[in-house]
């Protein structure tokens, strides 16, 4: 009911289908909702203490976004329609272009060394697809791979926005191309999700291509994909056994949906469990997990330390929602702190593309609209692979010099239609 709730405020003439209440609320109350149903036998009953500590969450999100809401009441905000004829060319065309093909040329570079001279081949192409994929990186080299973002990502801008000669055109629609295909081989799910709502939300807010009524469409297209890599991943045996193992209580012939079903809920379950058994706190090393990372201590500093991962587990479902990792470095004190941060970073990037649109401020709130949606799941903020994206996409935004996008002389809507 709550889902369909936000649905039909998001119908609303003036209403913004990707505010960030809106997203929130709904990411969550579906992923609440779909746990509830229980419909696997992996899944258990929940004691009080896991509903509080997971409403804490939840509500320290959407606390964060009222007080942002709250600094800029009074501000006039533009309409998602006025904005999305508001959108000339604020980018240096030439400089975006070269920033494609450089991004394009390191992803291809990080490709090569680790299949040829690391002698790795693509998961798809491997004889264990679920166990290579895991196997495909190399310190540093793969961090280029995550460049699949920033090509696709900016390659819509400049399709969109930047203008540029049809030459040019056809050779960052090959690029994107490329780089979409070769990085469907290594079927990996969080980047390309990334890419896609970072690009939808690009799209959403520039052109009237994606509308509220194509958003559905857009949605199950995305579902589509993903049970086509879950089946490519795993093979049609490993389905039936996952339906198994996972002790499904619908009928064999709907097994294709067990991953997908077990993929939001069990990191509820995993989470609700956890909390529970939890005896001590890592104050920060899961949160800031990209810093260890980056210097090469991660793994010294786990081994030193007998770190576990993943603790409390009962299945092979192995993530925990974004609150497992605030909670288990800071407790109780970090899930309702951390979240309300995060909620009002969102918020107030939300309101400086409303009040200031350019390509600056849409690239952050694109951005954040992917940690929105991967809340349910974990908390991509720590991840070296994530702070590697933004810091790429913040140096060519520097690089293309944005430029400001002149005020408009129409009327836009007020701050209390926004929402």
């Amino acid at each position: 009911m709550i889902c369909l709730a936000i649905v039909a405020s998001a119908m609303r003439r003036d209403a913004d289908a990707l505010s960030p209440a809106r997203v929130l609320g709904f990411v969550w109350a579906l992923a609440i909702g779909l746990t509830n149903l229980k419909l696997s036998g992996l899944q258990e009953n929940w004691s009080i203490t896991s509903w509080i500590q997971l409403i804490i969450g939840v509500s320290s999100y959407l606390i964060g976004t009222l007080i942002a809401f709250v600094q800029n009441i009074g501000r006039q905000l533009l309409s998602v329609e006025l904005m999305r004829k508001s959108w000339t060319k604020d980018v240096d065309e030439h400089r975006l272009f070269i920033s494609i093909a450089v991004t394009f040329a390191l992803y291809i570079f990080g490709y090569f060394v680790i299949t040829f001279i690391k002698g790795v081949t693509p998961p798809l192409f491997s004889a264990k697809p679920w166990i290579a994929r895991h196997d495909f990186t190399m310190f540093g080299i793969g961090l280029f791979l995550q460049n699949v973002v920033v090509v696709v990502f900016f390659s819509v801008v400049y399709l969109l926005i930047a203008g540029g000669e049809k030459r040019k055109k056809r050779v960052v629609l090959a690029m994107t191309a490329i780089s979409l295909l070769t990085y469907f081989f290594l079927l990996q799910r969080l980047q390309i999700m990334m890419t896609g709502i970072v690009c939808a939300t690009l799209i959403y807010y520039t052109t009237s291509h994606l509308r509220k009524s194509t958003v559905i469409w857009y949605f199950l297209g995305t579902s589509l994909f993903f049970l086509l890599v879950s089946s490519l991943r795993t093979g049609q045996v490993l389905v039936l056994f996952l339906y198994t193992s996972a002790a499904m209580k619908f009928s064999p012939a709907y097994a294709i949906f067990t991953e997908p079903y077990m993929y939001v809920v069990m990191n509820l379950e995993n989470f609700a469990r956890a909390v529970q058994q939890l005896d001590s706190l890592a104050y920060g090393y899961y949160t800031f997990d990209f810093t260890t990372a980056l210097v090469g201590l991660k793994h010294w500093i786990s081994e030193y330390f007998g770190m576990v991962d993943t603790p409390y587990l009962t299945s092979n479902y192995n993530t925990y929602t974004a609150f497992w990792t605030y909670y288990r470095d800071f407790g109780t004190f970090g899930i309702a702190i951390i979240p309300a941060l995060v909620g009002w970073g969102i918020a107030s990037a939300y309101y400086w593309l409303r009040t200031s649109p350019n390509i600056r401020s849409l690239a952050f709130y694109s951005v954040a609209m992917f940690v929105m949606f991967m809340t349910f799941f974990n908390s991509p903020l720590g991840f070296l692979w994530f702070v590697y994206n933004v810091v790429v996409m913040y140096a060519v935004l520097r690089y293309i010099r944005v430029r400001a996008v002149p005020a408009l002389s129409a009327a836009p809507a007020r701050l209390q239609t926004s929402q």
